[in-house]
């Protein structure tokens, strides 16, 4: 049997991207958190495959990091049009209507109950 092949220097690297390019398309629908996380991978997954090490990995970070950043911006651009189609940013831009939470709210259900 033929003895164990070490593991190559610096595949920590394009590990790292493939954990963090993970966390971040997880822990996208958490208040936008995952995008961090995908700024991490990305530029870990750059970094692993210049160095041609854990270049695997590297790649799948990489990737991972891409779908986080496509995810976000497809999620802001639908709450930009959901908010603006239904006149709920009326109630947000308003200062003194977001200032004021009890304006605020009534602000919003009186949208809400005319867009049904």
């Amino acid at each position: 049997m033929p003895p164990a092949r070490p593991p190559e220097p610096g595949a920590g690297v394009g590990t790292a991207a493939l954990i963090f390019g993970i966390c971040g398309l997880v822990l996208l629908p958490l208040c936008g958190i995952g995008v961090l996380f995908a700024i991490v991978a990305f530029i870990l997954g750059i970094a692993g495959i210049a160095k041609n090490s854990g270049k695997g990995q590297a790649v799948a970070g990489l990737v991972l990091s891409v779908c986080t950043f496509v995810g976000a911006v497809a999620f802001a651009v639908f709450l930009y049009h959901y908010l603006t189609s239904t006149g709920l940013d009326a109630c947000l831009l308003d200062e003194t209507i977001s200032s004021d939470p009890d304006r605020l709210r009534d602000c919003v259900m009186d949208v809400l109950s005319r867009h049904q």
